[in-house]
């Protein structure tokens, strides 16, 4: 690559602070040891039995061509009664569209409202990609910090707001904190997106996995907050598809609009075969979804108990499938200890550091509650 380089924007995102410990757990199970990985983010059950049986129909009926970039008809469809059913938001089709995945969807929105210099707001702590994906469309991550409950205040919200101020990124159920936040405050955040012109992101990916509390959507407190927010939620979490790839996004028209002209020219559409899957995920039985949110309801209580034994400070954890304790070492170094987890314990969880909080880490308990169980003794031993 002599004489060249790389464009300026790829040089602005930060490399995963995660990295080098994945590369310390594949070597360490090169070696033959057996690691308990704390680290997953997405569910260890499988994809219900009809939401796959779906794919296989529509492999064998020959629906794999393109389809259009915003979605097939049927899909936008069972999307906007969702929204309306489940979330009190009523969207028309053309406010709706499907992306591979959440997180492209959150992708298109940051290209499509970000001008070069723009500011977004995002309290700490967050998941790894909102900084990076709002670099990648020039703009700027303002980051506010929360203290213990992992809640923002108003006043640092209204303190960071700026000319340049774009939007502002609500994560509620959290990744990584487990917290639900409160109606209250999510009504008091919508509307002063509402009076200072702010674009109000929220991503309810967890949604469905709530053990405490209830969701609400920012979108269904008004017309007026509706017009400014991004309702953005997938199929990953919520039936085990994370490999599928299937996003879906509400918002104001002209933008979703733009959002879709992007995607047309980037990755075309979503695979034909997983909006099929997903279709069927969204309009069938809830069964296995019920089962999947009991047992982690299980092992978050086991971890609620056992994680204050073992001397780590922990909140009650409201959603997700991820506790976010405080601990106690010799230093506040999170990327340090999950590093000695993982040599001393063969324990893998993610540093703190790496959504902006240190002094915590990340143990998803998205494994068996036998998994949960030795991961605790080998801590506990470790910590000794």
């Amino acid at each position: 690559m002599q004489g060249k380089s790389l464009a300026e924007r790829v040089s602005k995102i930060s490399p995963s602070l995660t990295l080098s410990l994945n590369a310390r757990v594949r070597e360490l199970v090169r070696q033959g040891e057996k690691i308990i990985n704390l680290s997953v983010g997405e569910p260890d059950f499988p994809t219900p039995k009809v939401i796959k049986e779906e794919g296989i129909k529509a492999i064998k009926e020959n629906f794999t061509r393109y389809t259009p970039s915003k979605g097939i008809p049927e899909l936008i469809e069972a999307i906007r009664e969702k929204f309306k059913k489940e979330n009190g938001v009523e969207y028309s089709q053309e406010e709706i569209m499907v992306t591979p995945g959440a997180k492209f969807a959150l992708y298109l929105i940051f290209q499509a409202i970000l001008n070069p210099g723009d500011e977004v707001i995002l309290p700490s702590p967050y998941w790894v990609t909102y900084p990076e994906q709002v670099k990648l469309a020039g703009g700027i991550p303002v980051i506010i910090e929360t203290d213990e409950t992992h809640l923002p205040s108003l006043e640092k919200i209204e303190k960071a707001i700026t000319s340049r101020t774009k939007a502002f990124i609500l994560n509620s159920p959290n990744n990584p904190s487990g917290r639900v936040f409160p109606s209250s405050l999510i009504e008091k955040i919508a509307e002063l997106c509402r009076e200072r012109n702010l674009w109000l992101i929220s991503d309810e990916i967890y949604e469905r996995i709530i053990f405490t509390g209830e969701h609400i959507s920012p979108a269904s407190l008004s017309q007026e907050i509706k017009e400014i927010t991004f309702t953005v939620n997938g199929v990953s979490k919520t039936y085990s598809m994370t490999g599928w790839r299937l996003g879906y996004v509400g918002g104001p028209k002209e933008v979703i609009q733009a959002m879709i002209k992007i995607q047309s020219q980037s990755v075309s559409c979503v695979t034909s075969i997983t909006q099929k899957a997903g279709l069927k995920g969204l309009t069938g039985e809830e069964e296995d979804v019920k089962k999947m949110v009991e047992e982690f309801r299980i092992r978050k209580n086991y971890l609620e108990k056992s994680l204050p034994e073992l001397g780590f400070e922990i909140s009650p954890i409201e959603g997700t499938f991820y506790a976010f304790p405080r601990f106690s070492w010799k230093k506040e170094d999170s990327k340090e200890f999950s590093l000695y987890l993982l040599e001393k314990a063969k324990v893998a969880v993610v540093p703190g550091i790496a959504f902006g909080k240190e002094g915590y880490v990340r143990i998803s308990f998205a494994t068996s509650l036998d998994n949960l169980k030795e991961a605790i003794e080998r801590i506990k031993s470790a910590l000794k």
